[in-house]
């Protein structure tokens, strides 16, 4: 790693950290009263997005859907089924090509189209989509008692694709000790099919079988690392404060391989 990936990396970082820090300042599922805020079911945000791909590509098929963390905290958070943000993905059959449309507050931002060949069983007819985000985060919280995320992906997410043959809307929040946990529902029958959670169980960085000193926080996340073969310089960055609202990405820089 050089000199100037390193400073590349740095600026990267602080980017980041102011963006998290707006997110993370508070987890309010409140609407600011000077913006104009639309919030849709995954239902209702398909039509609009259905409208869309009409007037694009009229025989693409719905491929998958979710919703997306708004820019700031003062807006809904799923805990009635709706949010504001959505992105879908269409497929063209035998065409290799595909549409990624992006809603905000009611309306298409943004699309692209890029070619990516599908198997065709992967297609939704959502005609079989028997349950709405609004039903299915009753249902998560009802038999699972999820909670709504406090950091990054925060309040309730809604993912919508084909698993297995089936049609599976997945419900994205906390369980009680604040573990990133998914409820997949059956979005046909309305039944779930399973739940899971992801638990911590230790990690970090290690070398010739001895963990370095870097981040061994339990409520530190390492998601990445660089090493340099010129001065053994190694960037590592991740998050802390994992453990509660207030997320914020770290970065940390060792010259002698690691050892402080």
């Amino acid at each position: 790693m050089n000199k100037k990936t390193l400073i590349t990396l740095v600026i990267l970082i602080s980017v980041i950290s102011v963006t998290f820090k707006i997110y993370g300042h508070k987890n309010k599922c409140v609407s600011n009263k000077h913006e104009q805020i639309k919030a849709l079911t995954l239902k209702d945000a398909y039509n609009v997005a259905l409208v869309k791909i009409t007037t694009l590509d009229s025989n693409s098929k719905l491929y998958f859907i979710t919703s997306v963390d708004e820019p700031d905290s003062n807006t809904s958070c799923g805990l009635d089924g709706k949010r504001r943000y959505w992105n879908f993905i269409f497929n063209v059959p035998k065409a290799n090509k595909q549409f990624i449309i992006t809603i905000h507050d009611g309306q298409v931002v943004n699309y692209n189209t890029s070619k990516n060949p599908l198997d065709e069983n992967d297609l939704i007819d959502l005609t079989q989509l028997k349950v709405d985000s609004t039903d299915a985060v009753k249902k998560a919280i009802l038999e699972y008692n999820l909670k709504p995320g406090l950091s990054w992906a925060r309040g309730y997410n809604f993912v919508l694709a084909k698993i297995d043959g089936k049609i599976i809307l997945t419900v994205v929040g906390n369980d009680k000790d604040g573990n990133f946990s998914r409820i997949n529902i059956n979005s046909t029958t309305g039944d779930i099919v399973s739940a899971i959670h992801k638990i911590s169980t230790g990690g970090g960085l290690f070398r010739n079988n001895s963990q370095l000193p870097i981040f061994q926080s339990q409520t530190t996340i390492l998601t990445g690392a660089s090493y340099s073969d010129k001065n053994g310089t190694i960037g590592v960055w991740g998050y802390e404060n994992t453990d509660n609202s207030n997320v914020l990405p770290i970065l940390s820089l060792t010259e002698d391989g690691g050892n402080t």
